[in-house]
């Protein structure tokens, strides 16, 4: 006879945070936000409080403050203490780890990983060791359960974001051209003729400098909407989160669950078409023949290291920088198999000839929680 009880999801320990918050660290270059605490009221991974200080955060502080400020607590009706709570306790589940991901440092994972619900599991190999498999188990399940949640939220609107981008460089570009007309730092001149110049040069992009500043605040708070429906829906026994078992079950190929009474159906509209996805998917395969041609022309190639490359056509093509570190399709394609990282130097080369040409674009902004958070050191 079956138990009536809901089954508990796996908990996860210490040994397994630490596992996730290395792979974190060594993805965000030399930053390293994260740091273990087990001298607390709830041990876990925590940011490291250098930065806490160093970054202000809420009403009167700076974007990257508040990304670091974050934990899934802040996004929770009825959870504990966003103070005291880590951004990953030390014993977690799944369902934990997927909330982690969904914003701040955790999102620097997808840039290995794959963005959330699709999981590249030959990149999943090379996290941690031999002994290290329960903690990929757990990346797996936290993977599978943010596509489930994805699902029913809905994917981000990002819209608002990628015209902020493009008014960002059209901003920047008029800044500097109003600077340049203006003169504002010729040298030799006053104090007071160089504020006056430097007046007149804000005045000319104040009606585009306002529009970005509102396209801005639109993305900021889709993403901060979309952010909270996730964690929601991962983490707390609402609607929303039976919607995701509804979800699963269908992904699974049984039959929904039958909806109780003076409950609400869920919106078959928010139901992914997985088996297309699927499908597109199994089309995209590579046949055996075109994997042993990419083979020997791999071997041709030079393997580098993301920063050897920068180094090397990063004066050429100032947009490549950008490009690696969203990273763009076309720079996943470039990678060296099964090695964090590294590229095929004359790959990345001949897409950057293809893509840039002569010209040298400015690099475009990049407004993601992980992009905001790599420009803290520029």
């Amino acid at each position: 006879m079956k138990s009536s009880k809901p089954t508990q999801p796996k908990q996860y320990g210490a040994a397994q945070a630490r596992v996730v918050m290395k792979l974190a660290n060594e993805l965000t270059g030399e930053f390293g936000f994260l740091e273990f605490r087990d001298n607390v009221e709830v041990p876990g991974v925590f940011i490291s409080e250098p930065y806490v200080d160093m970054l202000p955060s809420g009403a009167r502080g700076i974007e990257a403050g508040r990304l670091l400020a974050w934990n899934p607590a802040v996004d929770l009706e009825n959870g504990p203490d966003p103070a005291t709570w880590p951004v990953l306790p030390a014993t977690f589940s799944a369902r934990d780890l997927a909330a982690f991901l969904v914003y701040g440092v955790g999102t620097f994972i997808h840039d290995f990983l794959g963005p959330e619900g699709v999981l590249d599991e030959s990149a999943l190999k090379n996290v941690g060791g031999m002994r290290d498999e329960w903690a990929r188990q757990a990346l797996r399940e936290a993977y599978e359960l943010a596509g489930r949640a994805r699902a029913v939220v809905g994917p981000l609107d990002d819209e608002a974001e990628r015209g902020a981008v493009l008014l960002g460089r059209q901003l920047d570009d008029a800044i500097d051209q109003a600077n340049e007309r203006e003169r504002v730092f010729e040298p030799g001149i006053s104090g007071d003729e160089a504020s006056a110049r430097r007046d007149r040069a804000k005045a000319a992009v104040a009606c585009l400098e306002k529009e970005f500043e509102g396209l801005k605040a639109t993305a900021e708070q889709k993403r901060e909407r979309w952010r909270r429906d996730m964690v929601r829906a991962l983490l707390e026994g609402s609607d929303t989160r039976r919607d995701v078992e509804i979800v699963a079950a269908q992904q699974a190929g049984n039959p929904a669950e039958p909806v109780r009474e003076n409950e609400a159906e869920p919106r078959a509209d928010k139901v992914p078409p997985v088996a297309m996805s699927r499908q597109r998917h199994q089309e995209a395969e590579p046949k055996a023949g075109d994997v042993q041609t990419r083979q020997g022309q791999a071997a041709e190639m030079t393997p580098t290291k993301r920063a050897a490359i920068i180094k090397s056509l990063g004066r050429r093509y100032p947009a490549l920088e950008s490009a690696l570190d969203r990273p763009e399709e076309w720079a996943k394609a470039c990678r060296v198999p099964d090695r964090r990282g590294w590229y095929y130097l004359e790959r990345i080369e001949a897409e950057c000839r293809t893509r840039y040409g002569a010209a040298s674009p400015a690099p475009a902004a990049d407004l993601s929680p992980a992009g905001q958070l790599r420009n803290i050191g520029r």
